[in-house]
């Protein structure tokens, strides 16, 4: 009868206070399945958080570089960094395509947060897994943008842009560099050029290690060709009978090639280059109050200890 006690004494304590052990509680899975769920959506939406901040980041940096480059290429409309515009714009295009993406994320984010609130059994594997994938984009983006202002900046930092103050006049017709006051004036601007030379990141270089592009961009009147028709149609390769129009786009290439072949005819110790255009009749860039009829050409340059990848070819 004494060893009857303990167990009746136990008994009398489960039935008052009740005993886990021998009734579980069948909600205790569905409790730490919602606790999961939670976890898990808290955690898609902590890396949709990080992916936000790293995406504006590099955002920021894109813009920073667009500034610099407006500025930059503003007052040097003819540099090479000019090709950067249509990756800035790409850059920006990539943007947005990834914020839309991420506030899509958002939305389902959101959407899955209100339907546990409500009580529903939510699936966050979906989720996670496009969080995931959106990751892997933002790298991608970041790289890219990284590598593009790397590479404009290392270009920008190693070459040195230079745009003649004066133009360049011509007479009607003309488009040889064969008078002494033209030559004169040419070899004046010639010598800011050559100052160059003497900056810090270039005066350890030997001329042949130093690359020289030189823009020439030349201009007409419109007006009719006369006199010189002959002389121009035969230097252009054209029919006497060409139009005025088609005569007038030649001469401007001619005068650009002309300044063109004498400036670098003064640089030959180094890798020199050169981009020549003719706009034909079409207004130049900048003071044209010299010369309403614009019969002239347009001198940049450019001086840098890196090939000229990026330049278009002639």
């Amino acid at each position: 009868m004494k060893q009857f006690y303990p167990f009746l004494i136990a008994l009398c304590l489960c039935s008052l206070v009740g005993c886990k052990s021998f009734k579980p509680n069948k909600n205790d899975g569905a409790i730490g399945a919602r606790k999961e769920q939670k976890r898990s959506l808290e955690k898609a939406g902590d890396k949709a958080d990080v992916l936000d901040k790293r995406l504006r980041l590099a955002e920021h940096q894109v813009v920073m570089m667009e500034k610099d480059f407006r500025n930059y290429i503003k007052e040097f409309p003819n540099s090479a960094l000019a090709t950067y515009d249509s990756v800035i714009i790409k850059l920006k295009q990539n943007y947005q395509e990834l914020e839309k993406k991420l506030q899509e994320l958002r939305q389902q984010y959101k959407n899955l947060q209100q339907k546990w609130k409500d009580g529903f059994v939510v699936n966050t594997q979906k989720l996670n897994t496009q969080v995931l994938t959106m990751n892997g984009l933002v790298d991608d983006y970041i790289t890219k943008v990284k590598a593009n202002y790397g590479d404009y900046l290392k270009e920008k930092n190693s070459t040195v842009d230079i745009h003649l103050p004066a133009d360049i006049f011509f007479g009607p017709g003309e488009f040889r560099v064969n008078y002494y006051d033209k030559k004169k004036r040419v070899e004046k601007y010639l010598q800011k050029v050559r100052q160059l030379r003497n900056r810090e990141r270039f005066k350890n270089l030997r001329d042949d290690q130093l690359y020289l592009k030189v823009i020439a961009i030349g201009y007409t009147d419109g007006h009719p060709i006369h006199q010189s028709r002959a002389k121009i149609s035969q230097a252009c390769g054209l029919p006497f009978n060409t139009s005025h129009q088609e005569l007038n786009q030649c001469l401007s290439k001619l005068r650009a090639k002309a300044v063109a072949r004498f400036v670098l005819a003064k640089f030959s110790g180094y890798r020199v280059t050169k981009y020549v255009d003719g706009k034909g009749d079409e207004e130049a860039k900048g003071d044209t109050s010299d010369n309403p009829k614009l019969r002239k050409v347009d001198v940049s340059f450019r001086l840098s200890k890196i090939p000229f990848a990026k330049l278009p070819k002639n």
